[in-house]
């Protein structure tokens, strides 16, 4: 695979989710700071059932349509027709048991919400197969476009509702306006049609390697449905609200550095699968770039925590920075844990993630079922707790794959975390200071940012010189 090519991908991948993830998160900011706790709560509910249906639609053949090496045009309109046909049979479902969800939740607003924003769903497996094709191609430049355009204009719809006191109804427009836009645009600028094709046996093949990736998302997704909905049946919605809120931050980091990484590797890594040297130094060149950057991101966050919410929501958020100092621990793991499930998925060995999730997530549920009545902050440390021995886990299976050894594995991530740690309590001690918590945040800032750039330098950690050496490679390309 060309360097130029992946590095290209790399910059256009990264640019579409950060400036989709800031204009997201900016305007959630602002609605947020509008809208009550318990609006947020009732989408956290309904969303749990879309993303469910969502699951079942993309992630039955996009992974499989990736990693297969000679896809062709009866593989993509096999799988678009098949998406479609699902998606509405799912849509269906969820429109019939919207008023049953809304009286077991004592919630009336839940059943027109539901029923309107489950058109989703549709929309979704429109999307799919596009999706997969520009990730198989490489595509990444218009992706960028197609989903820039639905999320700016659709955040304009959700603050000026907001504004006008739609409430709950601010939300859904935002969501499902992003999503007919970006379907429109996506339609638009990727020239893939589906051709008057089909095939079973090629849905077959493509099942005989997708469905361990579905049973693995979906356990994933029930793990973290499930626990959505105890919060929002056992407590409130404003506890849900809280915990939910607590996520956002950490997950915007993650998403932006960590997702990018796993959208060009997988199809990057599928590519070279037989060769296992090229492989493996690929693998542990992105987990020492991924932590090198994710760590300090992390736990820099977790130490601003409560003046970031004080400026960005208001006081009246506060409840969340427990739930979100919890969080960033939670996706630093994740973020490596992801990339080794992507190299398993890569290798064709994807029954290995769905070994990983169920680790995950059973052992999650069995802890849950035990713990749920002392209270939400529990089910949050549960939550890491497990992600923690799923991750060391993954990395008996990574060293079968790539024979690389435990102490390289955790060697790669060790040091990027002690120093990252070590910012951290620097970072934290800034609290103390008699000062206005806007002029303590500004500090905090910087004091993180250069404590740790120093650490790095001083420690020689390796993904200063891996970042540096490819950037200047790839620009002398591409000049």
């Amino acid at each position: 695979m060309n360097s130029k090519v992946v590095f290209l991908n790399f910059l256009w991948s990264f640019s579409e989710k950060i400036v989709a993830q800031l204009v997201s998160f900016v305007v959630s900011i602002i609605i947020a700071r509008i809208l009550l706790p318990e609006d947020y709560g009732i989408i956290s509910i309904v969303m749990v059932f879309i993303t469910f249906a969502n699951i079942l639609v993309t992630n039955s053949f996009s992974s499989a349509l990736i990693q297969k090496k000679d896809t062709d045009d009866l593989d993509y309109s096999s799988v678009f027709y098949f998406s479609v046909i699902l998606s509405i049979f799912l849509y269906l479902i969820v429109f019939i048991i919207s008023p049953l969800i809304s009286k077991w939740y004592g919630m009336p607003v839940l059943t027109p919400v539901l029923r309107v924003l489950g058109i989703r769903i549709i929309l979704a497996s429109i999307n799919s197969v596009q999706s997969s094709y520009v990730s198989k191609n490489l595509l990444f430049k218009k992706l960028f476009k197609a989903n820039i355009i639905g999320i700016i204009i659709s955040a304009i719809i959700g603050i000026v509702m907001a504004y006008y006191n739609f409430g709950v109804w601010a939300l859904v427009a935002q969501y499902l306006s992003c999503s007919i836009i970006n379907t429109i645009a996506m339609w638009i600028e990727i020239k893939w049609r589906p051709k008057k094709i089909f095939s079973f046996n090629r849905l077959k093949t493509l099942i005989s390697y997708g469905w361990k990736l579905l049973a693995s998302a979906l356990v994933g997704t029930l793990y973290d449905d499930l626990r959505t909905l105890i919060i929002g049946k056992m407590y409130s919605s404003n506890d849900l609200a809280y915990y939910t809120r607590g996520q956002q931050f950490p997950k915007l980091i993650m998403t932006n550095v960590n997702s990018s990484f796993s959208t060009v590797l997988f199809p990057v890594f599928s590519s070279i699968q037989d060769e296992k040297n090229k492989l493996e130094i690929g693998h542990r060149k992105s987990i020492q770039v991924s932590s090198g950057i994710i760590s300090p991101l992390m736990l820099g966050l977790a130490a601003i925590a409560t003046p970031v919410v004080k400026l960005l929501l208001t006081d009246k958020w506060l409840p969340c920075v427990p739930f979100l100092q919890i969080c960033c621990l939670f996706y630093l793991i994740t973020s490596l844990y992801t990339l080794n499930l992507q190299m398993f998925k890569a290798v064709g060995r994807s029954g290995l993630s769905l070994s990983m999730e169920l680790i995950d997530n059973l052992l999650g549920l069995l802890l849950i079922a035990l713990f749920y009545k002392k209270g939400v902050l529990v089910i949050a440390w549960i939550t890491l707790l497990t992600r923690l021995i799923a991750y060391f886990t993954s990395l008996i299976f990574t060293k079968k794959i790539l024979n690389v050894n435990y102490f390289s594995q955790i060697k790669d991530i060790f040091t990027p975390i002690v120093l990252s740690l070590i910012m951290y309590i620097i970072v934290k001690s800034v609290d103390y200071l008699s000062l206005n918590y806007v002029v303590i945040l500004v500090i905090q800032i910087l004091l993180g940012f250069i404590v740790y750039i120093l650490l790095s330098i001083i420690f020689k950690l390796p993904y200063l010189n891996i970042i540096m050496s490819f950037i200047k490679k790839n620009l002398k390309k591409i000049k």
